[in-house]
């Protein structure tokens, strides 16, 4: 998992980076409240990651649960702005093409990941890939 958590880590940059430039620009205030909460729910999964590579056990089987959850429904969100954004009335922020939202999407599921294993960590009390 430290591989992973390396990964992840740059990854983490790479999207706050992102989402702090597009909050400069300016975006609209639905867009902004997306991206907030992104950067949250990123820094999470970050956390549980850094738990995983480095076996600490700091939260509970609830937590991590609600942190994964978080960080889906954040993806959901944040897809439904982008594809449906302007009929729902908010301007387009990014392309709204199959591979565009797919992609878009694929940053919730590598953060969500490890709160995932971590949870399933913490049910059996194997770590993942030990056992």
């Amino acid at each position: 998992m430290k591989p992973y958590f390396v990964l992840l880590s740059v990854l983490f940059a790479s999207n706050t980076f992102l989402r702090a430039w597009q909050l400069w620009m300016g975006v609209p205030d639905p867009v902004a409240v997306s991206y907030a909460a992104d950067v949250v729910c990123f820094a999470l999964c970050l956390r549980v990651s850094h738990a995983l590579a480095f076996d600490r056990q700091p939260l509970t089987r609830p937590q991590s649960r609600l942190i994964y959850f978080a960080t889906m429904i954040a993806g959901i969100v944040s897809i439904l702005l982008r594809v449906w954004g302007p009929q729902m009335g908010v301007p387009a922020v990014g392309g709204a093409g199959l591979i565009d939202v797919g992609l878009w999407g694929l940053s919730y599921v590598l953060f969500a990941v490890p709160a995932v294993l971590y949870d399933q960590w913490l049910k059996t009390g194997v770590k993942p890939g030990q056992g």
